[in-house]
């Protein structure tokens, strides 16, 4: 009964402030099921005065399901409201509302207009910090696009040479002209071989009148300085020839422009009194 008295009094205080629990309906509980209810009404108004609002709501809403007295919704609703669920308080509040005294309807739905301006400017605020989320990503995203290099700009193509008719092979030329001057030069490497072997034999052999006696151990050195020597003629003059065709080739790209290109140009293998050669024959138009 102190308990009871102690609620009345904190109800008779909170509606100044925000409707609390009201107590509960009816008389005597008549079965163990109200016996039940009545126990959680009284745990759930003792967890709400201690602020415990998830608690009371608990407690109050299997009181509900025990006994089905309306004035459990109303109770549940304070609850809610107090934890800033409003959109579920607005809920209970217009179940309980079917059940209202006629003289609370007025009071009642004054208060659920209240929640409603408060869903209403909650979900307001929700929208301007998500369009604030949006915008401030917007400019991290804009920042870092300023921030990234900016891709150089791809070379213009160079316009194409007009054609005209081909000229004489100028690489073609070069290359022959390089490989003959190579070949040369080889074969003047060969020549100052035989040279010295030549050197060798003159050495060991000796003159008798007009005879030129030499022992047998400057046979080595004599055959050395006859191949040498037959090496470096054929060398040189295949480098000359290579050099020699590679020049007209250049010669025919560099001044004879498109009317003058060489025909039939072929390097022959010749033999004379002098030695190994080899002759360049073509002709140009």
């Amino acid at each position: 009964m102190v308990r009871l008295t102690h609620w009345v009094m904190i109800v008779a205080l909170g509606a100044l402030l925000l409707p609390a629990p009201a107590a509960a309906q009816g008389g005597a509980p008549r079965d163990a099921d109200d016996e039940r209810a009545r126990v959680l009404y009284e745990n759930g108004a003792i967890l709400y005065e201690e602020g415990r609002y998830e608690d009371a709501i608990e407690a109050w809403k299997q009181a509900y399901d025990l006994s089905d007295r309306p004035l459990f919704l109303f109770n549940i609703a304070n609850a809610l409201e107090r934890i800033g669920e409003w959109g579920e308080a607005l809920s209970y509040l217009n179940r309980y509302r079917a059940f209202a005294p006629a003289e609370e309807r007025t009071v009642l739905e004054r208060r659920m207009r209240n929640i409603e301006r408060r869903l209403d400017a909650a979900k307001e605020r929700r929208a301007g910090e998500a369009e604030a989320r949006q915008e401030e990503e917007a400019a991290r995203e804009a920042a870092a696009k300023e921030a990234e290099p900016e891709p150089e700009p791809e070379p213009e193509p160079e316009p194409a040479a007009a054609e005209g008719p081909p000229k004489g092979p100028l690489i073609p030329g070069i290359v022959l002209m390089g490989a003959g001057v190579g070949l040369i030069a080889a074969g003047g490497g060969l020549a100052g071989s035989a040279v010295s072997a030549r050197e060798s034999a003159a050495l060991l052999c000796k003159e008798a009148g007009d005879l030129l006696l030499c022992p047998t151990s400057a046979t080595e050195a004599l055959e050395r300085d006859a191949s040498l020597s037959l090496a470096s003629d054929v060398v040189i003059a295949a480098g000359a020839a290579a050099a020699a065709t590679g020049l007209v080739l250049v010669i025919v790209h560099l001044t004879g422009g498109p009317e003058a290109t060489a025909q039939g140009v072929r390097l022959t293998p010749t033999a004379g009194p002098t030695g190994l050669g080899f002759g360049l024959h073509g002709s140009f138009r």
